[in-house]
């Protein structure tokens, strides 16, 4: 699964930001994702989120 989402995003597994996903892989399995394609599809889901929110700036 890890594999399948570097791949998808052209990410080098060693790359510090594979860490990162890795960590988040581990945490959404955690909080009881139990099929590989759940789990797939909530790691996507959030990567989608944090670059979405990288990319908007904040308004105050």
């Amino acid at each position: 699964m890890f594999n399948q989402v570097c791949a998808d995003e052209q990410l080098d597994p060693l790359d510090p930001d594979a860490e990162i996903l890795a960590v988040l892989v581990v945490a959404i399995f955690r909080n009881a994702h139990t099929s590989e394609r759940e789990l797939l599809e909530a790691v996507k889901s959030r990567r989608q989120k944090a670059r979405a929110a990288v990319r908007t700036p904040k308004m105050n």
